[in-house]
């Protein structure tokens, strides 16, 4: 494994323990609803006790403060719209995204016989 690979697997999975907790919270399919991001303002507390993160870019970017110390598990897929089946997620995070938000890994959704 070169490098910044192993480097970005030790931030989020413990090298003494070989364990993480991670805390997912990467249920906005749509983006930004109005209103509903505000929901999560009392997870904060919790962010301190998680090894890694697992949420969507919105919710990283209104979320979770810059100056915290946890790696980030992006996830890049979603429903493209509330109109269709929403079991046929498509990928709505590009690379150069999440290079710019610095996340550790990236995450998408499947459905299994969806």
């Amino acid at each position: 494994m070169d490098w910044g690979m192993a480097n970005r697997f030790s931030r989020i999975i413990k090298p003494k323990s070989g364990h993480c907790v991670m805390l997912a919270i990467d249920h906005g399919y749509f983006g930004n609803i109005p209103g509903q991001l505000k929901s999560f303002d009392n997870l904060m507390p919790l962010f301190e006790y998680a090894d890694a993160l697992m949420l969507t870019r919105g919710m990283l970017r209104n979320c979770v403060p810059a100056e915290l110390d946890v790696p980030i598990v992006l996830r890049v897929s979603a429903g493209a719209s509330m109109l269709k089946e929403l079991s046929n997620e498509e990928i709505n995070v590009t690379i150069d995204d999440a290079l710019r938000l610095n996340v550790s890994a990236l995450t998408c959704s499947i459905f299994v016989g969806g």
